[in-house]
């Protein structure tokens, strides 16, 4: 396997070709694009930091021991991390981290929404 370097593309499966009665199909090679971090303004940075306290939050939210006082306190800082991240993410921003945080920690939504609205270079 060849030297991946950051920012290249990562390579998940390889070109191939099938032979078929019909004659050979050549399957293009599936890979993701380059992973490009963007340089992070303090704006951008508090959001990630509210981010790492909803994870935070949902981890409190995890321990068995007296569930509902443990819950209760979960529920709550999450709701102080989100409205914080609401107030600190523009209307578009808040709409894709939404989207992100059902699939992703809040920490990697928050990130992967700065990712994608990014400019363009």
């Amino acid at each position: 396997m060849s030297e991946f370097k950051f920012g290249d593309r990562v390579p998940l499966i390889p070109e191939t070709e099938i032979q078929t009665f019909f004659g050979s199909i050549k399957t293009p090679a599936w890979e993701l694009p380059p992973l490009k971090i963007p340089k992070l303004d303090d704006r951008q940075k508090s959001a990630i930091k509210h981010g790492l306290g909803i994870d935070g939050a949902d981890l409190v939210g995890k321990i068995p021991v007296a569930s509902t006082v443990f819950g209760v306190a979960a529920d709550t800082i999450r709701a102080m991390h989100e409205q914080a991240l609401r107030g600190i993410l523009s209307p578009e921003e808040y709409a894709l981290f939404r989207k992100y945080d059902k699939q992703f920690l809040s920490s990697i939504a928050v990130l992967r929404t700065f990712i994608e609205v990014q400019p363009k270079v």
